[in-house]
């Protein structure tokens, strides 16, 4: 895998060893950014679920001004860390470890104001309905943030809350794409 763009253009990563990870291909993670791009200039971002941290890496490197990995797997954490040295975005960074559940409800308390939340959670395993009512707290969410859901595209999990309105999705052959935005 390499960086797409940005910064840190043409640098590869390494993703976790193993299948207990996905990372986003390419092509997947090209089309997302061409979506979010627009958007990414000093926002602050979450990288929720993040695997080889690979999200959040190109969103760093295209112009976001802090990113937050939250990652459960010891192993990947390891990855994302040496991602972020290998990269030189590791100043900009900050990586949690657990539960991503956990950790955004940690983060809610804070109430960091994210612009972009990026969630590409472990297809079918319920995992958005355990953490939509924490991207739904008070300040969490910056006012116009984005969330962008990578899931499976046969059996996608969705938000549900009809506070959010679906702007975009597209699907990659497995995988669906979806842009969410939080309406008053």
């Amino acid at each position: 895998m390499r960086i797409i763009a940005g910064t840190a253009h043409g640098q590869m990563i390494k993703a976790p060893a193993g299948r207990s990870t996905r990372p986003t291909t390419d092509r997947v993670r090209e089309a997302i950014f061409s979506a979010l791009t627009p958007f990414l200039a000093e926002a602050k971002v979450l990288d929720a679920f993040a695997g080889s941290g690979a999200l959040g890496l190109e969103a760093l490197s295209r112009g976001a001004a802090q990113a937050v990995f939250c990652e459960q797997a010891r192993a990947a954490q390891a990855v994302i860390k040496e991602n972020l040295q290998r990269t030189r975005l590791d100043k900009q960074a900050v990586l949690l470890g657990g539960p991503a559940e956990q950790q955004l409800a940690r983060l809610a308390g804070e109430r960091p104001a994210f612009d972009i939340v990026l969630l590409d959670p472990p297809y079918n395993k319920g995992m958005i309905a355990k953490i939509e009512p924490l991207l739904l707290a008070e300040g969490f969410l910056a006012a116009d943030a984005l969330v962008m859901l990578e899931t499976a595209a046969k059996e996608p999990e969705l938000l549900v809350d009809a506070r959010w309105q679906l702007l975009k999705s597209r699907v990659y052959g497995d995988t669906a794409v979806y842009y969410w935005e939080l309406i008053d």
